[in-house]
């Protein structure tokens, strides 16, 4: 998790990862902080103070922020994947978190619990009937953010992952290039290598 300004939702967040943890025979809490003006350091000390430091691990940036959020986060989940690749890189699976409002609601482990016996995905990110997070998805033929284009073609995209998801059976995947909902679980093995680029890659 990346976490800068959360304090108020942390309580909740670690109630949810704990309960989404027990699925798994053993996990780690990686988060990486970003100076805040709240209580989200504190939160995290007391937390720590409660499970251990082998069960939470959190890294204080001491370098300056980028102004840009997008870049912030990216270079937080960095971070985070580094700190993945030098110790846990023999678990199967990781999971990037949002640790705002958008993961504070009651998690339905039992969802995630059926999709991991399935060997059907990569990576794997959730929908909600009250939101999905367009802003990060790259579906054919929207590749790229719809912030990325002049003209912003924000209400044809919507209208058209609105149709897409319509169509998706029950249990069924709708495959993409990319896509974040406030989380996502990774099979370590496929994704250890990547990095995450909060600028836009002409690539795309």
């Amino acid at each position: 998790g990346t976490v800068k300004n959360v304090g108020p939702y942390l309580d909740k967040i670690f109630s949810n990862i704990e309960q989404i943890g027990s699925l798994f025979e053993k996990y780690v809490i990686i988060f990486y902080y970003d100076h805040s003006t709240d209580n989200t350091l504190q939160k995290m000390k007391d937390y720590q103070a409660k499970v251990g430091q082998d069960k939470f691990i959190f890294y204080v940036n001491k370098v300056e922020v980028s102004k840009h959020r997008t870049i912030r986060i990216a270079n937080a989940r960095n971070g985070c994947l580094q700190m993945i690749r030098s110790q846990f890189s023999d678990y199967p699976f990781f999971i990037m978190i949002d640790c705002d409002d958008k993961c504070s609601e009651d998690v339905k482990s039992h969802v995630l619990q059926k999709y991991l016996r399935r060997n059907d995905w990569d990576s794997l990110s959730f929908n909600k009937k009250s939101y999905y997070d367009i802003w990060a998805l790259s579906i054919r033929p929207y590749m790229c953010s719809y912030l990325h284009f002049q003209k912003s073609p924000n209400s044809a995209m919507n209208q058209y992952v609105t149709k897409l998801l319509k169509e998706v059976p029950p249990g069924g995947l709708l495959k993409c290039a990319s896509a974040f909902n406030g989380f996502a679980i990774y099979r370590t093995n496929k994704f250890l290598n990547c990095t995450y680029d909060g600028k836009f890659n002409i690539n795309l």
